[in-house]
Order: structure tokens, then sequence, then C-alpha cells
């Protein structure tokens, strides 16, 4: 009777343990991702309107720190379909208009993108795997906007401009479209627990330069790097 209880007991543990192996083995459902970055884009060069006087000079480029965060469901063994916000702290910026008045522009930008991603992933090795994605953007732009006026030019001035205190700070917003591409090197340290390098690219269509926003020129290409984890269940 012991002995049958024995084998009985040493059966259910072999079966618990085959069960939460195979369970351990089964391709993931959900995967929710989380990344810090840092957020880069560079001076948009001059270009064709380097000498229009009614543009405000230079054009707005910086970097700041930032998060991603994104959620996706699995589609086949390989693909997988998801939702990404990336956000990142502002940075700052500086322009100068001299036409038919001078004014002196501090500029504190940020772009916050939600992004519809396909995925696709592939195994370099058992514990290590490549994913690519790409999909359409919502990009969120916003401006705080502080300016200071100086000494009108006409008639002409004797001296150097001399620009007053900045006044209170404004907020511009654009709402415009991208598309994102990027790549994520996963490095399994558990049986739903990978963590790894994440590399984001996003091409903006950005606003008018006859707006306010688009005034600043931004850069089309914004690249978002960082490190993060991916927990998939």
């Amino acid at each position: 009777m012991r002995s049958k209880t024995v084998c009985t007991g040493l059966l259910l543990a072999g079966v618990l343990v085959i069960a939460a192996d195979a369970a351990a083995q089964d391709p993931w459902r959900i995967a929710i991702t989380g990344a810090a970055i840092y957020s880069t884009q560079q001076t948009q060069p001059p270009g064709q309107l380097a000498n229009n006087p009614s543009i405000p000079e230079p054009p707005i480029g910086g970097s700041a720190a930032g998060f991603v965060a994104g959620a996706e469901f699995r589609l086949t063994s390989r693909f997988g379909l998801g939702a990404e916000v990336s956000d990142a702290a502002r940075f700052d910026g500086m322009q100068t208009l001299t036409h038919f008045i001078n004014a002196q522009t501090a500029i504190e930008y940020r772009d916050l993108l939600v992004s519809i991603l396909f995925r696709y992933d592939q195994h370099v090795s058992r514990r290590t795997r490549l994913g690519l994605v790409a999909g359409p953007s919502l990009v969120i732009g916003d401006a705080l906007v502080r300016t200071a006026t100086g000494t009108s030019t006409a008639p002409p001035l004797l001296g150097p401009v001399v620009f007053g205190p900045y006044g209170p700070a404004s907020s511009s917003t654009s709402v415009t479209l991208g598309l994102s591409v990027g790549i994520d090197a996963l490095f399994q340290v558990t049986p739903h627990v990978s963590v790894g390098p994440t590399l984001r690219a996003h091409f903006i269509s950005r606003p008018d330069f006859s707006s306010v926003l688009g005034s600043l020129r931004l850069d089309s290409t914004v690249l978002r790097f960082g490190g993060g984890i991916r927990v998939e269940f």
C-alpha cells in the first residue's frame, strides 16, 4: 500500500514537472514592454528659407531622455501586432527674428508618439532573438514659447538690438502623422522575461513653416534608443 502511494506521488510529481515545462515552452500570447530611452533629432539644414527675413533663425533640434511603453498580441509564431507610446522630456532652443520687429524666442519642445507596430521575431540562438517593427504613428508635438521683443528696425539702429524681458509661456500644439521602424535585441533571462537594447527611427511629417511650430523647422527624423524589458504571457 505504501509503495503504491509512493509510486502515485512520484507519477503526479512527474506529470506536474512535465506540465510546468510544457507551459514554459508555450508560445507567448500577450507581451508588455517598457524601456528607458534617449531621444535625439538633428538641426534641420537652412535650405531655401535661410535668407527669408520673416522666418526666425536658426532651425531647432535637440536631445532629451524619455521612455517607451507598449503591449502586443501574437498573430502567428513569428508575427505580432501592438501599440506603443513613446515620450521624451522637452529640449531647449532659441530663435531670433530681425525683420519689421526684433524678437527673441525661448522654446521648449517635445514629441509624443503613439504607434501601431507590426512585429517580426527571429531567433538567433536559444535565448536570443531579434524583433523588427514597423508601422504608422500619430505625432503630437508641443512647444512652450516665451518671447522677448527688441528695439524696432525702423529707423535703422545705431547699435545692437536690446531685448526686453520674456513674456509668459504659451503652448502651441500640432498633430501630424509619421512612420516608425525599429529593432529590438532580446536576451531571455527567464521563460517569460527578456531584456536588451531597443532602437526606433521615426520619420515625421512636420507642419508647414507658416505655422508657429512649422517655423521651428524641426527635422523630420527622430531617433530614440535605449534599453528595456519585455514580459510575455
